[in-house]
């Protein structure tokens, strides 16, 4: 008989319980008095700790003793009339939970009070923000750094939700900043644990007046002042070769291209260098001419030769430029210009030139940087008016895209944009040309010229 209780109490007998989770426990559901033992199947979390106490009401006079079971682990209290079990809940998830009397043979009377202690699951710390610091308009890509982050549901600066956020890993968020007031704000990061604050750790600060920072107005004046440098030197070009029509003979290609390594480092902190610096001796109007070769078409002459004429001028610089730390391969013009003119009539030479011009330069010391590239056409006439007079025309225009990098000091950010441009230039002149034996002596009455920048359609974004 005494084995079939023994028997019967290892089985399990007493009541199935509903108790699940930690709460439930707490709830009074595993207190019983005067029982032999209990099971059931409880949901817990690891790190939950399972509390037994209990105390015999009943002298069985042979072997007290009772055990206390979680998830397949165990505590024994075998030999104590009443005390204290432990067990320490290893795993997350349904389990069994069972105690029951181990004493020999004879019914157990015990009151027994179970309490759970839920384990501690830290929630979100928010520590700092990086950027710290942002524009009233937001916009700002920023990541929040803390611990416990993962399975955020909202951020918020100020008190504002951000515009979207994205959790990268359990101690990084991006977050896209609120527009907000000028000042520091709190940066709190909630989760299904908690929430989480990081007091003062983002500043939103006012726009700056972007004509009073020195790195603004250098990029503005660099741009409007590299195309209409571009458009100059495509006008000196032509106007070189109009010099070159003037004579009788011209030959039928005529190269007076300059190509040279760029210096290193590039020029850089500041505007561009006067143009005049980068015009190749080579396109001095005193330079000798070419002279047909073998097989050419012979030059163009005072009769009605009217056949096509080729030439180009110019100076290409190119190498590294070492102001970046990945010395990147650059090339350098204020204007290369190829063109093909002919005889109109005894007394007229015509043409049409295209060109363009390309410059890399840094503005300041702190990354900011403009890549400049301009296209032009130009069209061009010299028309005899008398023996050793001339008047000459050019008319062209210039298209230009600017691609800026600018470094803002208040959102601590790189920011990029493109601007268009547009030059229209042009000059006239009357030329009286005196020859002594191998000299040639010009002067040049009546000259005009102009042009004119026109910035369109600037876009930027933050990089």
């Amino acid at each position: 008989m005494a084995g079939l209780l023994v028997l019967a109490q290892a089985i399990g007998f007493g009541s199935a319980l509903a108790a699940t989770t930690c709460a439930d426990i707490n709830g009074g559901v595993f207190n019983v008095s005067g029982a032999d033992t209990q099971s059931s199947t409880v949901s817990l979390t690891a790190g939950d700790i399972i509390t037994l106490n209990y105390t015999f009401v009943v002298d069985t006079t042979f072997f007290y003793g009772i055990e206390l079971g979680v998830g397949g682990h165990y505590a024994d209290g075998s030999g104590r009339v009443s005390g204290t079990l432990h067990v320490t809940v290893t795993t997350t998830g349904t389990q069994s939970f069972s105690w029951r009397s181990l004493s020999e043979g004879i019914p157990s009377q015990i009151d027994v009070t179970v309490v759970c202690t839920a384990a501690v699951v830290p929630g979100p710390v928010v520590t700092s923000a990086s950027p710290a610091s942002g524009p009233i308009a937001g916009q700002q890509t920023t990541v929040v750094t803390g611990q416990n982050l993962t399975g955020a549901t909202s951020v918020k600066f100020g008190g504002v939700n951000v515009l979207r956020f994205t959790v990268l890993s359990a101690t990084q968020i991006s977050v896209v900043t609120p527009p907000h007031a000028v000042g520091a704000v709190d940066v709190t990061v909630t989760t299904p644990l908690g929430s989480g604050r990081g007091t003062a750790i983002y500043r939103y600060a006012a726009m700056p007046d972007p004509t009073a920072d020195p790195t603004v107005k250098a990029m503005v004046d660099f741009q409007v002042h590299t195309v209409q440098v571009m458009g100059q030197q495509q006008m000196d070009n032509v106007q070189d070769r109009l010099t070159e029509l003037h004579n009788d003979e011209v030959p039928l290609l005529s190269n007076r291209a300059a190509f040279a390594q760029m210096p290193a480092p590039q020029r850089q902190y500041g505007l561009p260098t006067d143009p005049a610096a980068n015009v190749s001796p080579a396109s001095d109007s005193t330079s000798p001419r070419q002279t047909p070769r073998d097989g050419q078409a012979a030059p163009m002459t005072a009769a009605s030769d009217s056949s096509l004429r080729y030439w180009t001028a110019g100076a290409l610089q190119f190498g590294r430029d070492t102001t970046y730390a990945d010395a990147k391969y650059n090339v350098s013009s204020s204007g290369m210009t190829a063109g093909v003119d002919t005889r109109l009539t005894r007394n007229v030479k015509a043409g049409i030139a295209v060109g363009f011009g390309i410059d890399h330069a840094t503005i300041g010391s702190n990354g900011s940087r403009i890549n400049a590239n301009v296209w032009s056409a130009q069209a061009y006439a010299s028309y005899r008016v008398a023996p050793l007079w001339f008047m000459d025309g050019v008319l062209g225009y210039a298209a230009g895209r600017l691609a800026n990098y600018r470094y803002d000091s208040t959102a601590l950010a790189f920011g990029s944009g493109e601007r268009s441009a547009g030059d229209l230039f042009g000059s006239l002149s009357i030329n009286h040309e005196l020859k002594v034996d191998r000299w040639k002596i010009a002067c040049s009455t009546c000259n005009g010229s102009g042009s004119t920048a026109t910035p369109r359609a600037a876009r930027a974004s933050s990089i």
